[in-house]
């Protein structure tokens, strides 16, 4: 769960992911997640440059992995985070055509990091946006709730369902 309480809207966090989608016109767009914790149960990028443009930071994405030792994950750092992938994507409709050429993984699954790994290594360009507050040109993160083991799912919602009701009301407007 991706959010951001200063913000007005504080679940309208999808908007760069979308307007970077579209300016841009990669295979995928995906939204990511400064961390400084352990990375190794989640993909990470790396990025070729991260740059602070149209009130938000993104870049061109070089490489990514999936569940990456710490010895990768390190090599992957930038700027003091490793930018962990948050799980919202776009894609064009190329993307099939990796998926359905991406060999399967562990559990007998196709891993979707796995099919636009085959496409960065066919040429095809990957953006990520960073879930984070653009302050100068610093990273700030913004709130992100893992929420793919129970624990972290239960922990989430019991922060969803504590925030005061003002929030939530001022998300009709």
């Amino acid at each position: 769960i991706l959010c951001d309480f200063s913000s007005r809207n504080p679940f309208n966090c999808l908007e760069p992911l979308v307007k970077t989608h579209i300016s841009k016109k990669p295979l995928s767009t995906l939204v990511v997640h400064p961390s400084s914790s352990d990375p190794t149960r989640y993909g990470v990028v790396k990025f070729n440059q991260l740059a602070n443009g149209n009130g938000f930071f993104s870049g061109e994405i070089k490489a990514l992995v999936e569940k990456p030792s710490l010895e990768i994950a390190k090599s992957y750092r930038s700027n003091g985070y490793n930018y962990i992938i948050a799980g919202y994507y776009a894609f064009n409709s190329k993307i099939f055509n990796y998926i359905e050429t991406t060999p399967v993984g562990a559990k007998n699954e196709v891993q979707i990091t796995d099919a636009i790994s085959l496409g960065l290594a066919h040429g095809e360009k990957v953006w990520g946006v960073v879930h984070a507050k653009k302050e100068s040109n610093v990273v700030s993160p913004c709130e992100y709730w893992d929420v793919g083991i129970p624990e972290d799912f239960i922990a989430a919602s019991k922060r969803i369902l504590n925030l005061k009701a003002e929030q939530l009301e001022s998300l009709d407007e």
